[in-house]
């Protein structure tokens, strides 16, 4: 019996847009909850997302679109967990991991 190393697009889809990824932004142990219960602004948390995810800092434009999700957002956990998914989908993000 071998076993295959590369993935499928299926398991590929629930990576980038399953459960999988969701589960862990949404976790109250998480990356998101941990830094809204720590009292950082939404402009330090985008900031600390960019570093962690694109290796840079936000531009302008993308630090105000990040902020105008946010508060658009039903609440802000949601906004910052959409800003975050967002990241780990980009193409940079895949191009620099």
């Amino acid at each position: 019996c071998t076993r295959k190393q590369s993935a499928s697009v299926t398991q590929s889809l629930n990576l980038v847009s399953g459960d999988t990824v969701n589960a862990k932004l949404r976790h109250e142990k998480g990356i998101v909850a941990r830094l809204i219960r720590s009292g950082e602004s939404d402009r330090e948390i985008v900031e600390q997302f960019s570093l962690a995810t694109l290796s840079r800092f936000s531009t302008k434009r993308e630090m105000s679109l990040a902020l105008e999700g946010i508060a658009k957002s039903a609440s802000r956990r949601e906004g910052l967990e959409d800003f975050l998914w967002a990241l780990l989908n980009s193409k940079e993000f895949l191009y620099n991991h």
